[in-house]
């Protein structure tokens, strides 16, 4: 099993906001973006340990200025393109909402037209089925491990998990955060990590669910789905 949410919980870990004064914002950070000084400065001590004559520094310091006038309208242009990156994002969140509310409604309508001892377990039966048709499982190995399934799914964290990854990619990023704020959004955060390692105890158990009704001719066909990621490429297990 690949640990799929270890990036997750590193990015995603309490920060450390140790600094005093004014706290940081909440950031929607680019791809590629550092972080963004306002002004360019250049030491003219630096450029002295450089050896640079005295005109030379001269025209540094005009070419900062220039720099630093232009510097003006970049920095409003990327506020803006900030901006619309996180309206963007919503848009992106909405149309991946909507695509599975219309998944879920499908889902129901089929549900609707089972008979009743098909009807209660479709939800489970619906997501098994891929494994079911690849390793060609018996009606018993299907019976049993929808039970499984159905004492794991009582307490999945994965609605949780989604519903605290949107409250976070929705933050506003401009908001200057109070200490009240500053405390809430930390806790969030702990909270979030810890959603997520229910998660990723889920995704085991779930997988090891399925393994445990598998004949040992089935578990070869399944575990080599993940010896084909257990090792670098070119290297043997």
């Amino acid at each position: 099993m690949r640990h799929v949410f270890l990036a997750a919980l590193v990015a995603l870990g309490a920060q450390a906001y140790a600094q005093q004064g004014e706290l940081l914002p909440p950031r929607i950070r680019v791809p590629g973006e550092s972080s963004v000084e306002r002004e360019l400065t250049v030491s003219p001590e630096f450029l002295t340990s450089l050896g640079m004559t005295a005109d030379d520094r001269d025209a540094v310091n005009s070419r900062v200025k220039e720099l630093n006038t232009e510097r003006v309208a970049l920095i409003k242009q990327l506020e803006t393109d900030k901006a619309a990156l996180k309206e963007a994002q919503q848009k992106v969140n909405s149309g991946i909402a909507a695509l599975a509310k219309q998944k879920a409604a499908l889902d129901q309508y089929i549900q609707e037209r089972l008979p009743g001892n098909q009807r209660a377990d479709y939800p489970i039966r619906v997501q098994l089925q891929p494994v079911i048709d690849w390793l060609k499982l018996s009606e018993q190995q299907v019976t049993d491990l929808v039970a499984k399934q159905r004492d794991l799914l009582a307490q999945d964290p994965r609605p949780r998990q989604e519903e605290m990854a949107r409250t976070f990619a929705l933050q506003r990023a401009t908001d200057v955060m109070t200490p009240e704020e500053h405390k809430a959004h930390i806790d969030q955060r702990k909270a979030y990590t810890a959603v997520l390692k229910e998660a990723a105890a889920f995704n085991q158990a779930w997988l090891t669910n399925i393994e445990s009704v598998l004949t040992d001719e089935q578990k070869a066909t399944w575990r080599t789905r993940y010896r084909r990621t257990a090792f670098p490429i070119g290297l043997a297990p």
